[in-house]
């Protein structure tokens, strides 16, 4: 089953059900086999846009983050088809630790997100979102890593509750991002560093930080953490 070609110039994307259709008649190790194939083209993907500054698979259509997260929605869709097999799903090392961090988000704290570029027009970012049952507080906190270009009188409640941006962060599956992306070109102060800091209310801590290199969904973070950067 070929999911993505780039040979024969095809621009499209089937649907899930449609990739499910194609498992339709196979054997277990077969089906298998087919997700297999998914996780190597997801990991492929991600090196190239997590690893390299100047992906050529940006020139490409869909763009690697799409493809990526259809891949992994093809996966998701194949997951259920299992189920309805009656046949048992061998999860990877990766989707495991994605389904242990979406555990835990119900556990959740607060979330620190900051972004330090000296060099950009941008300026950098620093902001602490806090949960207190359903509601959502935003404030700036200020890291040791100035200069953050921030309004200091920001707080707000935001419009959404705990258990909606909950269920957004699901969606991200952030329990499959590195904890550390790294890619040092040159001198460090002519990039961009960002850390992602979750605190739960049992005393533990999520850490996600990087330099240059951002988990391949990142943007959609930022969106979904209303961070205009």
């Amino acid at each position: 089953m070929t999911v993505w070609d780039l040979k024969e110039g095809n621009s499209m994307m089937m649907a899930p059900y449609s990739y499910v259709a194609g498992l339709k008649g196979k054997t277990k190790e077969e089906a298998l086999n087919e997700i297999k194939e998914l996780r190597k083209e997801i990991k492929r993907l991600r090196a190239a846009i997590e690893e390299e500054v100047h992906s050529a698979e940006w020139r490409h259509s869909p763009s690697p983050d799409v493809r990526i997260s259809v891949y992994y929605d093809y996966i998701d869709a194949a997951k259920e088809y299992f189920k309805e097999q009656g046949w048992e799903y061998e999860p990877s090392r990766e989707e495991i630790r994605d389904t242990e961090f979406n555990e835990r988000l119900e556990l959740i704290k607060s979330i620190d997100i900051a972004i330090s570029a000296p060099t950009s027009l941008r300026g950098s970012v620093a902001r602490r979102f806090m949960f207190n049952g359903e509601e959502v507080e935003v404030r700036p906190f200020f890291s040791l890593k100035p200069p953050v270009i921030e309004d200091v009188s920001l707080k707000i409640i935001e419009e959404r509750t705990k258990s909606e941006i909950i269920d957004e962060l699901r969606e991200i599956h952030m329990g499959r991002w590195k904890h550390k992306n790294r890619i040092i070109h040159g001198f460090v102060l002519d990039g961009t560093e960002w850390s992602v800091k979750i605190r739960y209310s049992d005393g533990k801590t999520t850490m996600f930080s990087g330099i240059n290199s951002y988990p391949f969904n990142f943007a959609g973070f930022l969106e979904l953490m209303k961070i205009d950067w």
